[in-house]
């Protein structure tokens, strides 16, 4: 995946996603963040002050986060990630899933 500008308060580079909610717009409305299992090992994502991904109109039927393995993914007090998927199969084949990542990865929810 290549390095991408900022968008929608989050910058996504070819080893990381960070999006803050502080920054205007705070919704991330895609394309998905990752490419599921061709996404480099070890990828991060990190959501901090309210950011929200929301992944939509026009990216229906769409992951949210997909990522390889070795992943995490930290969000923060407050964040939300939701997709709308009725069909399709997702980066992996198992479905649009909002969250997919590979073998040993994480995904950590932070409570204010």
């Amino acid at each position: 995946m290549a390095s991408n500008p900022a968008r929608a308060g989050c910058t996504i580079t070819t080893s990381s996603a960070t999006c803050d909610g502080a920054v205007v717009p705070p919704t991330y409305t895609g394309p998905v963040i990752g490419s599921g299992p061709a996404t480099a090992n070890g990828f991060t994502v990190t959501l901090i002050n309210n950011a929200q991904i929301n992944i939509s109109t026009p990216n229906v039927n769409q992951n949210a986060i997909s990522l390889g393995n070795a992943a995490t993914i930290i969000l923060g007090p407050n964040t939300l990630v939701q997709n709308n998927a009725i069909t399709g199969g997702g980066l992996y084949g198992t479905g649009n899933d909002t969250i997919e990542v590979g073998n040993n990865s994480s995904v950590t929810k932070l409570v204010p």
